[in-house]
């Protein structure tokens, strides 16, 4: 009981380290030109357009950090099955369901770039 409890607190210490670490690095919501004592003329559809670019941002760094998290649960599963086939097989299928889950984060950011680069004709 005492290892499950040592378990539950060493993964939320780093689901607290981990969401702290996210959090500093994902942009701002507002773009910075139409934030404080900005001119109206200055937020247009660019300003708009970066506010949605944000937003995609930052969906995707929550959802790959939680890829990452489910990924790291099924690694756990995987080692301390001892053996079991039931729980060699679950730990494998969280590991495959993580797999599929970080593929798609990483195809949607693509897919997002090159959409954003044609809409801007860049």
């Amino acid at each position: 009981m005492k290892k499950r409890y040592a378990i539950i607190i060493g993964l939320v210490c780093f689901g607290v380290l981990a969401t702290q670490s996210v959090s500093a690095a994902l942009p701002s919501l507002v773009p910075e030109v139409c934030t404080g004592t900005a001119e109206i003329s200055e937020c247009n559809l660019d300003a708009v357009e970066l506010m949605f670019t944000n937003v995609a941002q930052i969906i995707l760094g929550v959802t790959g950090s939680v890829a990452l998290a489910v990924f790291i649960y099924g690694g756990i599963l995987f080692m301390i099955s001892s053996g079991n086939p039931t729980n060699v097989a679950k730990g494998t299928k969280v590991l495959k369901t993580a797999v599929i889950g970080l593929a798609l984060v990483i195809l949607a950011g693509t897919a997002l770039k090159i959409l954003l680069k044609v809409l801007s004709g860049a």
